[in-house]
């Protein structure tokens, strides 16, 4: 059950307020949102991106992003695209990614400038 705003569905309401935020800066991230979905999804890394960066041998980095890309195989062959999508991204991140140097990003949200 949705909940409803003075007749208006939640979600609609947060679709609108997500278009507005993105709008209102969108000047701020011309660079960022240029990139490719993979590398840019990449500046929210996960345990397993997070681990394998670690690693400072390249034989096991490799290791490592291998490993996740074949789970991304796995749900892939088990039509869990989205899944398998985020492996694959996980595993070029071991390899190839953006840090974000701005400690409140969370707050002030992404920008070219840090």
């Amino acid at each position: 059950m949705d909940a409803n705003i003075d007749g208006t569905p939640f979600y609609v309401l947060m679709d609108r307020a997500v278009n507005l935020k993105k709008a209102q800066t969108a000047h701020e991230r011309e660079k960022y949102d240029a990139f490719p979905l993979f590398y840019a999804h990449t500046i929210f890394p996960n345990d397993d991106a997070t681990k394998a960066k670690k690693l400072d041998i390249f034989s096991e980095r490799l290791t490592a992003a291998n490993l996740v890309k074949e789970e991304g195989n796995v749900a892939f062959c088990g039509g869990r695209l989205n899944d398998a999508m985020g492996k694959y991204e996980t595993a070029l991140s071991v390899f190839r990614f953006l840090e974000n140097m701005n400690l409140q990003w969370k707050s002030e949200g992404i920008k070219d400038k840090y």
